[in-house]
């Protein structure tokens, strides 16, 4: 089991709050919100279910280099 603390990033809800996740067999199983000063985020990654590489006229490795930076997470 592996606690991960920071501010939380709640895309649905709009929010950040400051809390940490638990974490077992690479699986959040629990959120704990808490009264705490982070310095670091974490943020859900974006995961893109379509998309054509070959317009972006890049090579693969290039494109994935620039969508990482933005969030893209897998494609």
């Amino acid at each position: 089991m592996q606690t991960i603390s920071g501010n939380i990033v709640d895309v649905l809800g709009r929010r950040v709050r400051p809390g940490s996740m638990i974490v077992q067999a690479g699986r959040i199983v629990d959120i704990r919100w808490e009264d705490a000063n982070y310095s670091t985020f974490l943020i859900p990654g974006f995961v893109d279910a379509h998309i054509h590489v070959e317009s972006s006229l890049l090579p693969p490795r290039e494109f994935a280099r620039l969508a990482v930076v933005h969030g893209t997470v897998a494609t």
